[in-house]
C-alpha cells in the first residue's frame, strides 16, 4: 500500500514579527530558526489582514528574515505578522 503525502506537514499561524528581533528572541532564536528551516509558502499580514503571499526554494527562515531585517526590501515596512 502507498503511504499518504500530505501537502501540509507543519505549520505557524500568525507569529509576531519581532521574532526575527534576535535580541529580543534571545534562547528562542535557535528555535524559531530550526522550526522554520524547511522551504515553503509564508503570509505576511497587516494586522489581521493578509498583506502578501509568498514561496521560498529555501529556508522560510532566511525569507522571513530579509522582508523583516532590510529597510530596502518592498515589504519591510507593510507588515506585522505572519504565517507559514
Amino acid at each position: 500500500m502507498a503511504r499518504k503525502r500530505y501537502i501540509v506537514t507543519k505549520y505557524a499561524k500568525t507569529w509576531p514579527r519581532d521574532v526575527f528581533d534576535i535580541k529580543e528572541a534571545g534562547r528562542h532564536a535557535k528555535d524559531i530558526k530550526e522550526a522554520l528551516s524547511e522551504p515553503g509558502v509564508y503570509v505576511l499580514y497587516r494586522d489581521d489582514v493578509p498583506y502578501y503571499i509568498g514561496k521560498t526554494g529555501k529556508p522560510l527562515f532566511n525569507r522571513i528574515w530579509a522582508h523583516a531585517n532590510r529597510p530596502g526590501d518592498r515589504y519591510y515596512n507593510f507588515w506585522n505578522f505572519f504565517s507559514v
